[in-house]
């Protein structure tokens, strides 16, 4: 079985949105009208139910009629719809009149001259005084001028317009220059624009001031000068402006000639500019009509409407024009077909409807003379006599959309209407838009449960008629009185067959709640029969329409019925009444910071006061009138089931309408009691909620923001004194049993806090704690936060404490939190693990107070702290270790002797992290542990972690590994092999010192600076062994230094290696005795070594060097002394065993002449038998050489050897 709670009130909410989003889903008007279909477009005549309905018909007052009576020259009349008047003019009278309220006359005949045009207009901000709601503009042969329009004050604030109307004299006039003007209209912001009889378009500005340049009222010839000089020559006669309409919503001005031509002008994003974009012609407009789905008969055709079309209806068409012939023309002014914003680019015809004149061409007469399109609905007057007009009225068929039908289709009929038609419009909302775009968006199925039917009024010569929009609940509920008062179901059963089961089902509903905005007056009776029909039509597999399939998706498997049409009908019903607050969000904020609600009282009011009663429709007439029976009566196990299904479902719907409603009350109660003031006192997190939430999210409260929002509201509501007994009443879905222990608990730390007597706040606090704990949910952070200031300020730190492991213990009761930390995974473990850490939050405050005021002494030994230590909770520990470290009390974590520091510690890799964990050890005396983990963080490649700082650490593990007891062989070896590494680290860092030196000298060698920068990173950034430190750093550098160091810690001693290093130190450096100098420096980083500075092979280098640069002769003995490494008859010997090598004469030449010097400056340091060992050298040479200037060269070395 399928209980309530396996549909949460989340699931429910994504069902209302989803229909709200498939609701939304209406066609745009181009793409319907234009799509390849076989049928593109159909009229269809109901049958049983008119889709217009003559509602009233107003007749023109006596005193009206009376002033007929003395008419003399010309007389016109229009509507004034904003303000629910007539107006008439009788030669230089202007008569207002009240048409809603028959009465209220008023009139004006303060000037003398025949009035021609009168228009309404919003007047500009800061021109006239605030009572001056309106303006209306009067134009005659001579001039035109502004009277201002206010209301007496009424009752219905509401609707101001219904108080006394009073017409005031501003003095702005100015003349007509002999343009008769033919038509008028305003934008919203009081721009106002009038067509000439002589073509011309004029703007008539107004200013509180007169300039110095411009008068405070003048009229703006917008005509082209070149025109206006040269309109004979242009095109013979001027053709004369007859209409001239502002589409304020994409900021257009359009105007049409007698002669069937219609400008474009466009007046900037900002609705002040003025750009003339194109014109349509005549006979583009002819061709179009004769391209029609439907043959054009006509030869000539006159424009006798143009209406914008509101972006919402459609993205390629801006505009639709009305023909004499009845055809209605759209219009497109930007050439890529749709509107995205900015300035048009043209004016051209989209698409032609035709009138539906094959069931009426028996009785159409003149063609047509009036129009008005208004979101789908076009009503058009056609003269059948001179006393009789029809009314041809036709509206988007939405049914289509239930269907899947593909092709545009339209509902339509016919009011026959006395008199002559002077002006159709429809009723609006007190302003000055279009229409109340809250009550026209989306189809006549979507808003019929949340707008008033749609009222039209017709003026003519003998009143006004008022036409009523029929909706399809409005036909509903009619027919339904119809069988209840006849018995007769053939047309009731017709209509049910093209809604289908769940519209029926939601308009039957409608009907049963009494819905505000049906048509009519519905009573018992009535309402009775809605219920049965209800049932009826949404009873699946019963005599009633096969039931559409399910749109919800509950887990359970095995179900061949299907959710019925009554489900379905609720939740369909739900979805429109609460479309208009669903997506609202709760609060707007102005431009000085102040926080208003965002809907209105009225809006609150109403679609609250519609959700209660479908709240009580569930509860008392929907759920038992079905459920309990059909359990009862089912013989069918699974039909039982799903029934069972079905009550889970309307709970569900049923506490989703009651917390809607609940958010509702909560908002009235909110600004009856101060909504800015205590939106204002929000936290920056709860102000940016309350903008950025919608009413569904917070009804819902599906997440912590929204949750944490409704508790501050209720906070902010029992602050400024509001009940909380009354609150629990109305919100108890809100302010709940867990907001009332926190009030409550709230309440006794209050009273503990003005008790003087310690053991009563004692028991004060006892009762808060017990109080808390009965809470069924944890309490939150910021919950948390408040308890434990109030405790703080009471000097209960310990229950701090208590309370904040309590809510933690409840948050995670089962210690998943350590497991996340330990292995991760998914989001409601990680989602766990955060919410334990916020019940942490509060100790940490705690603490940060407690030893902000405390010594390091005694840190130890706060009470807090202790409390914190002896408690087994491991994650408070580790929050605790990590707040002190990052709140720079590190070195107090050395203080604690806990198992958990080093678990902690331990479970943390980052290198302070180690660095803490290694003085843990030392304190512990675990220096083999503290060694291996400085070892390890040397060794880990970080930019974070310089060399020089490797080198430290390193060192700093040798130092610790030598504290251990001399007997330990493991921590001898590690030394030693720490010792190593470090020996190998100071290479690296010579290296990256010599590259540094280089780098600042531009002395590079071998790389590009680029390049060199690169390696000085990666040196810098870790830790390389010996090998890679040659082949990838020095000897590509041609560090030869860091080279020999590299050969002596390796023990390399390859010959021609090490003769090669040395030959590149020579090749560095040209100066004799910068070379001198260079040779000592390398020399120092062979430690010694022989074998890094080989005895023959340097001798030989140093002595080509010699006679290949021009050096003194006694530079190989100078070189090879600086080495440091031999003695000076080691080098003499060295240089004459160089005479073996080669045998050319000029070889042996240069060696004896360097041997000859080399002997002369190393004679003093010889010993005695170090010149014996010369002597036979020598001897051996004589009896080599042939050559006698080389023998007299030996003879003479022999000599001076002698000497000495």
């Amino acid at each position: 079985m399928l209980l309530a709670t396996d549909v949460t009130l989340n699931e429910i909410a994504a069902q209302v949105s989803a229909g709200i989003e498939s609701d939304e889903k209406i066609p745009d008007l181009a793409d319907a009208l234009t799509r390849p279909v076989p049928r593109p477009f159909e009229y269809h005549d109901p049958p049983f139910w008119p889709p217009f309905k003559r509602q009233n018909m107003i007749p023109l007052p006596d005193a009206l009629l009376e002033q007929y009576d003395s008419l003399r020259i010309r007389s016109f009349m229009g509507l004034f719809p904003e303000i629910s008047r007539a107006w008439v003019t009788i030669d230089n009278r202007l008569i207002l009149w009240d048409y809603e309220s028959q009465s209220d006359l008023f009139m004006f005949e303060d000037q003398e001259q025949v009035i021609l045009s009168v228009a309404i207009a919003k007047p500009m901000i800061g021109v006239f005084i605030d009572t001056v709601q309106y303006l209306l503009v009067v134009a005659t042969p001579l001039e035109v001028f502004l009277l201002g329009i206010t209301f007496s004050q009424t009752p219905d604030p509401d609707r101001p317009w219904k108080g006394g109307l009073v017409l005031y004299k501003t003095e702005m006039t100015t003349p007509s220059d002999d343009a008769s003007i033919t038509s008028i209209a305003s934008t919203s912001i009081g721009r106002i624009f009038m067509g000439g009889s002589n073509g011309h378009l004029f703007e008539l500005t107004y200013q509180a001031e007169e300039g110095w340049f411009t008068r405070k009222c003048q009229k703006v010839d917008h005509t082209s000068k070149l025109r206006y000089y040269l309109g004979p020559l242009w095109g013979g006669e001027s053709d004369p402006i007859v209409g001239v309409t502002v589409d304020d919503c994409r900021n257009l001005l359009y105007s049409w000639t007698q002669a069937a031509n219609v400008e474009l002008l466009y007046l900037g994003e900002d609705g002040l500019q003025f750009h003339r974009i194109a014109t349509l012609k005549y006979n583009d407009i002819f061709s179009s009509l004769k391209s029609s789905p439907l043959n054009f008969q006509a030869t000539n055709f006159r424009i006798v409407a143009l209406d914008s079309i509101f972006a919402e209806d459609s993205k390629h068409f801006q505009a639709v024009m009305t023909t004499s012939t009845g055809h209605r023309v759209f219009l497109g002014c930007w050439g890529n077909n749709h509107h995205p914003g900015g300035k048009p680019t043209c004016i051209n015809t989209r698409y032609v409807l035709p009138p539906p004149s094959s069931t009426l061409s028996d009785k159409l007469q003149e063609g047509y003379d009036g129009a008005l399109y208004s979101n789908g609905v076009w009503l058009a007057s056609n003269c059948i006599s001179d006393s009789t007009d029809l009314i041809i009225c036709t509206s988007r068929d939405h049914s289509t959309l239930l269907s899947g039908a593909n092709n545009y289709s339209e509902y339509f009929g016919v009011v026959e209407n006395a008199g002559r038609t002077w002006s159709i419009s429809e009723k609006r909302a007190f302003g000055f838009q279009n229409m109340s775009q809250a009550l026209l968006n989306g189809s006549e199925l979507v808003r019929q449960f949340v707008s008033p039917q749609r009222r039209f009024y017709v003026l003519t010569n003998l009143g006004v008629t008022e036409l009523v929009k029929q909706r399809p609940v409005d036909v509903l509920l009619e027919l339904i009185q119809e069988v209840v008062q006849i018995g007769n179901q053939t047309k009731l059963q017709s209509f049910f067959q093209s809604t289908g089961p769940i519209e029926g089902c939601a308009m039957c509903l409608a009907i049963v709640c009494r819905n505000a905005h049906l048509s009519i007056y519905t009573d018992d009776r009535t309402t009775t029969a809605a219920l049965r029909y209800y049932h009826e039509l949404g009873t699946p597999n019963g005599t009633s329409p096969a039931v559409a399939p399910p749109v919800i998706v509950v887990p359970q498997a095995n179900r061949p019925f299907g959710y019925s049409g009554r489900v379905l009908g609720v939740l369909t019903y739900l979805q429109r009444v609460a479309k208009t607050l669903w997506k609202t969000t709760l609060a707007k904020q102005l431009p000085d910071g102040r926080f208003y609600p965002s809907p209105t009282p009225e809006e609150c009011l109403e679609i609250q006061s519609q959700l209660q009663i479908l709240g009580r429709a569930l509860e008392s007439t929907l759920m038992p009138s079905f459920v309990d029976s059909e359990v009862e009566t089912s013989t069918v196990p699974q039909k039982t089931e799903f029934i069972n299904a079905e009550r889970g479902i309307l709970t569900a719907i049923k506490n989703l309408v009651a917390s809607l409603a609940q958010s509702l009350e909560l908002w009235r109660i909110l600004r009856d009691s101060g909504f800015g003031l205590i939106a204002q006192r929000l936290s920056s997190v709860d102000a940016e909620a309350i903008l950025s939430l919608t009413f569904a999210e917070f009804s819902m409260r599906p997440n912590e923001r929204a949750s944490h929002l409704a508790t501050a509201l209720v906070r902010g509501l029992l602050e400024v004194g509001f009940s909380s007994d009354e609150l629990k009443d109305r919100c108890p879905s809100i302010f709940s049993a867990e907001e009332s222990i926190l009030y409550e608990a709230h309440q006794m730390l209050s009273m503990a806090q003005s008790t003087m007597a310690s053991e009563n706040k004692a028991e004060f606090v006892a009762d808060v704690v017990r109080l808390i704990k009965e809470s069924p949910r944890p309490l939150t952070k910021e919950e948390l936060r408040n308890i434990s200031q109030e405790l703080k300020n009471l000097g209960f730190g310990a229950v701090i404490v208590e309370i904040c492991l309590w809510s933690a213990r409840k948050v995670d009761p089962n210690n998943e939190s350590l497991e996340w930390l330990k292995h991760g995974g998914d989001m409601r473990l990680k989602m766990i693990y955060h919410n334990r850490l916020e019940a942490y939050d509060a100790i940490v405050d705690l603490l940060r107070q407690d030893i902000a005021s405390a010594s390091d002494g005694d840190f130890m030994r706060l009470p807090s702290f202790q409390i914190v230590l002896r408690c087994d909770d491991v994650l408070l520990h580790f929050t605790v270790y990590e707040w002190l470290i990052n709140s720079g009390y590190s070195h107090y974590l050395l203080l604690i002797q806990s198992k958990t520091l080093e678990m902690y510690l331990r479970s943390d890799s980052s290198p302070s992290k180690r660095l803490l964990l290694c003085q843990y050890l030392v304190r512990q005396k675990q220096y083999g542990d503290a060694a291996k983990i400085l070892c390890d963080l040397a060794e880990i490649p970080r930019d974070d972690i310089s060399l020089s700082r490797r080198l430290e650490l390193l060192a700093s593990a040798l130092a610790s590994l030598r504290s251990t007891q001399s007997g330990d062989g493991e921590a001898a070896s590690m030394a030693d092999e720490v010792n190593e590494k470090l020996e190998v680290a100071n290479i690296q860092n010579q290296i990256l010192q010599s590259l540094h030196s280089r780098i600042r000298q531009g002395t590079l060698d071998g790389v590009t600076m680029e390049e060199a920068q690169h390696l000085e990173i990666l040196l810098d950034s870790s830790l390389y062994p010996i090998s890679e430190l040659y082949k990838r750093f020095a000897a590509p550098l041609r560090l030869h230094d860091n080279i020999l160091q590299i050969f002596k810690v390796s023990g390399y001693h390859d010959v021609n290696t090490v003769r090669s290093i040395w030959e590149g130190v020579v090749q560095a450096t040209r100066s004799e005795d910068a070379l001198i100098t260079r040779l000592q420096e390398a020399a120092q980083c062979t430690g010694g070594e022989e074998a890094l500075a080989p005895l023959l092979p340097l001798s030989e280098l140093f002595c080509e060097t010699t006679w290949r640069r021009g050096y003194s002769l006694s530079f190989p003995y100078n070189a090879m002394t600086s080495l440091g490494l031999y003695r000076p008859v080691t080098i003499i010997t060295a240089i004459a065993n160089l005479l073996d090598r080669k045998s050319e004469t000029q070889w042996r030449d240069n060696i004896l002449s360097i041997l000859k010097h080399s002997v002369q400056l190393g004679r003093p340091s010889l010993a005695k038998e170090d010149q014996l060992m010369i002597e036979k050298i020598l001897n051996r040479l004589s009896n080599a050489l042939r050559d006698a200037r080389q023998l007299d060269t030996v003879k003479f070395i022999q000599t001076s050897l002698k000497a000495h």
